[in-house]
């Protein structure tokens, strides 16, 4: 990113695409004719995940003020 000169939203879509490629790489790998699915799947339990974490820590927030 650095030769490149990226920064702010440009240089967080390389390492946000980056890392999708790399986990589809892998999926694809380890899955063979699931990898498809296995990515979409591990994609969705992240973003649960997230979510659900930023409800604990708002929840946390609201109550401990």
């Amino acid at each position: 990113m650095s030769v490149f000169k990226l920064s702010g939203g440009d240089a967080t879509a390389i390492v946000g695409g980056t890392a999708i490629f790399i986990l589809l790489l892998l999926s694809m790998f380890a899955h063979k004719n699931a990898g498809l699915e296995k990515t979409t799947s591990y994609l969705i339990e992240g973003f649960q995940l997230k979510a659900y974490i930023c409800f604990l820590l708002n929840r946390h927030m609201i109550y401990s003020n």
